[in-house]
């Protein structure tokens, strides 16, 4: 008997077979995860722009306050306002052209990332007067004189929302406590979305002024 063997029948593979509307969730989903990514790729760009127009409008600002304390340092024997009153004093010495928004008081505050920030005077620099070598001494009311370095003494630093007349106490940086205090002052209201490199502006007697981020003020 001529028995012909039967065929092995294939060996079936599992595959994985997508319907229509399968392929559709995944084509939207993967469109979604672009669109977020250019979308937050965009907002870092513009929130990187926006601190660095800020940080310009501060530099220009913290400029003008200081002209405008030079200005009111001759009509007073060469001595600044005191820190208590210091926007009240010299109001009168900031001049704006009548086209910039908020007159004259918007030299007094900023633009940050988020909200407003004004302006906090150090109380060191409280009635301090420049001599003709132009280091910086105060006259206490005993007639003593304490000589500082206008360049290691903090003028004026950012504060978010602060009020007129705004004050600080930071003592001239000549060590590692001093900039230690300096450094817990500091607010850095610039660049925040990144915060090892958020960024503040410092005025010193000098008129110096420092773009400065967390990690250059943090005490070593």
């Amino acid at each position: 008997m001529n028995m012909t063997p039967t065929p092995s029948r294939p060996e079936r593979k599992a595959t994985l077979r997508l319907g229509q509307r399968e392929l559709n969730y995944i084509t939207l989903f993967v469109a979604l995860i672009v669109i977020a990514g250019v979308l937050w790729g965009g907002y870092r760009g513009f929130m990187s722009f926006k601190a660095q127009r800020d940080i310009v409008i501060a530099q220009e600002n913290l400029h003008t306050l200081y002209s405008a304390m030079l200005l009111y340092s001759k009509d007073f024997d060469g001595r600044l306002p005191k820190a208590d009153h210091w926007t009240d004093a010299i109001l009168g010495y900031l001049s704006a052209s009548s086209s910039r928004p908020g007159g004259r008081e918007a030299f007094l505050h900023g633009p940050a990332d988020n909200g407003e920030v004004g302006y906090a005077f150090n109380t060191y620099a409280s009635e301090y007067n420049f001599e003709p070598s132009g280091s910086f001494t105060q006259k206490s009311d005993t007639d003593t004189q304490s000589s500082i370095d206008p360049d290691r003494t903090v003028l004026l630093i950012e504060k978010p929302n602060a009020p007129p007349n705004a004050t600080v106490s930071i003592p001239p940086i000549n060590n590692v406590n001093d900039q230690a205090i300096l450094y817990k002052a500091l607010s850095f209201p610039h660049n925040t979305g990144d915060p090892e490199n958020a960024k503040t502006v410092i005025l010193y007697l000098s008129g110096r002024i420092d773009v400065v981020t967390r990690r250059d003020m943090r005490p070593q």
